[in-house]
């Protein structure tokens, strides 16, 4: 099991089972509602064929299926990214290829979850010739709205061997007479932003012989969580990172994690997102409609317990006026916390802006990873749900995590 470790709920009872989860702004998230025996067994059935398929894969050393996104390359917002990360792991597995990535910013923060999985890329290992390698590292991905070509002519001088697909705001992927031509080169890099779907998870899981009515269903959320939980676990160093607070205190930002999914405490977390391009204006804070809304769900899930409030937003303005805000008018909240940012304001542009400043888009992914946690950590999330960052940790958390709708506070 990885740092993601997650649940199939049976009854009020957990079975073990290891999950988690990209996601995307495509994707409308599952309710985590509780299963029944068979449904929890059918859960575990397709992460353990997922990682039967996935260990497989990465033994095949014929092929590869690179996801790429490196400083200067339009990725998208992390969101994008991490739904890039699952769909092109799964293109990986749909080929019965081994997989790779090549982002370099994803590696600081992040280590191999399994040791029979590593997934960072190595040009030598690959057998990669140094004139390929010049190739791939000379352009930088671009997305002008319009379908482009395969291979990518951007890198044209590439090997017939070593291709490029761009695939970002595309589909396309997923279609096996797309990967049917894919499979003609060795080494596939991939640059896209979609991630996995329930029809392609289905018409996969039917060749393997699983296509329970739950699987059919559910079963794509599941392999976003197991897929998530092979791959990735943060490193002991950024575990250990001392997390600042807007009222001045700091902790370890393991002491956090371990805080907030304590027994003894109730974890609820509202993210509130300023929209690309008002970075310099605060979100829209409905705070009395969010006020009367977090302290219900508060009084129905704490159930005696301690509860923290965890503000976050990718503008300090708005954290600053939601915290002092909820501190001002009290409730039932024992503790709130408020990340203190660093870095780009809007993270959703910290590494469009690339090679101008790395050390601050560094920063700012590296921030944005410490609320990403704490919200995949706590008991019930109240999030915007066609916002691809939140909607991530979403599918990241256990499945027993409540998950409500920002604008409406309803039960999703």
């Amino acid at each position: 099991t990885g740092f993601f470790v997650s649940h199939c709920w049976v009854a009020g009872e957990a079975i073990d089972a290891s999950l988690a989860a990209g996601a995307s702004t495509e994707l409308a998230a599952v309710s985590d509602e509780t299963l029944t025996s068979s449904e929890a067994a059918a859960c575990q059935d397709v992460c353990a064929m997922l990682r039967e398929a996935v260990l497989a894969a990465n033994r095949e050393t014929s092929g590869y299926v690179v996801y790429r996104c490196r400083a200067g390359d339009t990725c998208g917002g992390w969101g994008d990214r991490f739904a890039g990360l699952i769909g092109t792991a799964f293109l990986a597995i749909s080929m019965g290829r081994a997989f790779r990535i090549d982002a370099p910013w994803l590696r600081q923060l992040f280590r191999d979850a399994v040791q029979e999985l590593p997934w960072a890329y190595d040009a030598d290992a690959l057998g990669i010739g140094s004139d390929d390698r010049a190739v791939l590292e000379r352009p930088s991905v671009r997305h002008d709205g319009h379908r482009v070509p395969f291979p990518d002519p951007a890198f044209d001088g590439l090997f017939g061997d070593v291709v490029v697909l761009n695939t970002l705001n595309s589909l396309r992927f997923r279609r096996p007479a797309a990967q049917a031509e894919f499979a003609r080169h060795r080494v596939l890099h991939v640059v896209g932003n979609r991630g996995l779907s329930a029809e392609w998870y289905s018409r996969w899981a039917a060749t393997r012989g699983n296509q329970s009515r739950w699987q059919r269903t559910h079963g794509w959320a599941a392999a976003y969580r197991c897929l998530w939980s092979m791959l990735f676990a943060p490193t002991g160093s950024f575990l250990q990172e001392e997390v600042a607070m807007l009222n001045g205190s700091s902790m370890p930002l393991q002491s956090l994690l371990s805080t907030f999914g304590s027994t003894s405490t109730f974890g609820i977390a509202i993210q509130l997102r300023a929209f690309d391009g008002s970075s310099s204006r605060p979100v829209n804070i409905r705070a009395d409609f969010w006020k009367h809304c977090l302290e219900n769900v508060t009084r129905q899930y704490a159930r005696g317990r301690m509860s923290i409030l965890v503000v976050i937003s990718n503008s300090e303005l708005a954290g600053h006026e939601a915290g002092r805000f909820f501190r001002r008018r009290g409730g039932p909240f024992s503790e709130l916390w408020t990340h203190q940012l660093a870095g780009y304001r809007h993270t959703d542009h910290s590494y469009r802006q690339g090679p101008e400043d790395p050390g601050q888009a560094a920063l700012a992914f590296r921030h944005s990873m410490i609320d990403w946690l704490l919200m995949a950590h706590a008991d019930v999330l109240v999030f915007d749900v066609t916002s691809g960052f939140p909607g991530s940790a979403a599918f990241a958390a256990p499945s027993g995590q409540v998950q409500y709708g920002l604008f409406t506070c309803e039960r999703r």
